[in-house]
């Protein structure tokens, strides 16, 4: 019996220090440490004094005069879109890679690049280019910097902003509808490719500013004038249409981003004197602090970006609603968020 009792004792006694080492060694849930946040750098394109710019991590880098409208990033690889003024009475389209400018037009006549989508080695920019006539400008798709144009040479268009998903091509923009009594309707459309797809029916003014895809879902932005003449910020999802403003003051849509299930959509509205920056979440609009308007948006992870300008000349980004001063005398265009 001695013999057993000391068994159990010892089996006892191991069993306690087994226990005792678990407990120590062992966390709870809530001890658990937290997944330590992804570190991102933040981009955003613009100008300042008349110079193009953009900054990473709110340190600017100038390129040369101009206005830098979009920015991609590829790898260490930062290109960007954008125009300046030609010597002459034209306007340059014109394409940054790391800090080197190609010209993508002549400089005779108007020429703007207003957006770029970098896949592999192919850098696509989109814009605009008036023709020799000196009256009808035409939509253009850069490939690698050759030309394509996605509208006919008779007629005014524009493409404002790009997204690629897969092998496609996907581009907001606008066009005359020449059906209308002069001066012309112009029509809030989408191209996938070169294939256009008519948002609107010409019947007001409108003008189709950013678009992005989702899965089969093409998300594109823009205005509308309505009866009382007043811009209507709009959102289509595909063909199917969002208003998100009453139509009482001017209110523009200027940038879409789709996370899961949320859409974000930038812009601002011009009451008289007065001009506000504003985000959409799922069609409900947040004034931004001290923001006359709101360029871009981007989302990643929890965090909302997004940038723009101040009434006082000043380049802003809002991370979740806060605001950051990245520049002064300066205004931006788009941001992009990549994780390093």
């Amino acid at each position: 019996m001695k013999t057993l009792n000391k068994t159990k004792a010892i089996l006892s006694g191991i069993l306690m220090i087994g226990l005792a080492v678990f407990t120590s060694c062992s966390k709870s849930d809530d001890d658990t440490e937290p997944t330590p946040a992804k570190e991102v750098d933040v981009y955003v394109s613009g100008s300042k004094n008349g110079t193009a710019v953009y900054w990473k991590n709110g340190e600017m880098t100038q390129l040369d005069k101009g206005i830098a409208t979009d920015i991609a990033v590829s790898g260490n690889n930062v290109y960007l879109s954008g125009y300046e003024n030609s010597a002459g009475s034209g306007m340059t389209a014109k394409m940054w890679e790391n800090g080197a400018m190609t010209p993508l037009s002549n400089g005779k006549n108007f020429a703007f690049a207003n957006g770029v989508a970098v896949q592999g080695n192919t850098v696509y920019v989109v814009g605009n280019v008036r023709g020799d006539d000196g009256y009808y400008d035409v939509a253009k798709l850069w490939k690698n910097g050759s030309p394509i144009s996605l509208s006919p040479a008779d007629n005014y268009a524009n493409a404002n902003g790009i997204y690629l998903q897969g092998n496609d091509v996907y581009i907001a923009g606008y066009e005359d509808l020449k059906t209308t009594p002069y001066p012309y309707n112009t029509v809030a459309k989408y191209w996938k490719n070169t294939t256009s797809v008519d948002l609107t029916n010409g019947d007001y003014q409108a003008i189709a500013t950013s678009i992005f895809v989702s899965g089969n879902d093409v998300y594109t932005v823009g205005v509308e004038k309505n009866a009382a003449d007043k811009y209507v910020a709009k959102l289509w999802k595909n063909k199917s249409v969002t208003t998100l403003s009453d139509g009482t003051t001017d209110v523009f849509a200027t940038s879409v981003f789709v996370s899961g299930n949320d859409v974000y959509v930038t812009g601002y509205e011009a009451n008289g004197i007065n001009q506000i920056a504003k985000l959409w979440k799922n069609n409900v609009a947040t004034d931004l602090p001290d923001g006359y308007d709101a360029t871009g948006v981007y989302v990643f992870g929890n965090d909302v970006y997004v940038c723009g300008f101040g009434a006082d000349g000043s380049a802003l980004i809002w991370k979740n609603g806060e605001k950051q001063v990245i520049g002064t005398v300066a205004r931006t265009t788009s941001i992009l968020v990549v994780e390093r």
